[in-house]
């Protein structure tokens, strides 16, 4: 999962809409948007403050938190072993 798509899944959970957000950190809903679309290059800087807006921290929005977090599609994802090898190759 992306940056962008995490920040739509907190933002989402936590019932808050595009132009909540926006108005929090004092940027457009459509700025909101096209930075959750990944339009718009995510700094660490602006991740903090939506951190911070979430009551989280930027590790909630940068790191995988799950097994196809990664970005993978389902057969990638599908061909990872537990040791983190693809295919199960060493």
């Amino acid at each position: 999962m992306k940056p962008g798509d995490r920040i739509r899944k907190i933002r989402t959970e936590r019932g808050m809409t595009l132009a909540e957000l926006g108005r929090i950190l004092g940027k457009s809903r459509q700025y909101m948007s096209e930075l959750e679309r990944g339009n718009i290059r995510l700094t660490y800087d602006m991740a903090l403050k939506i951190a911070r807006a979430f009551g989280t921290t930027p590790d909630e929005i940068f790191l995988p938190t799950g097994s196809n977090d990664a970005g993978l599609d389902d057969a990638q994802a599908a061909a990872l072993d537990p040791t983190g090898t693809e295919g199960g190759v060493r």
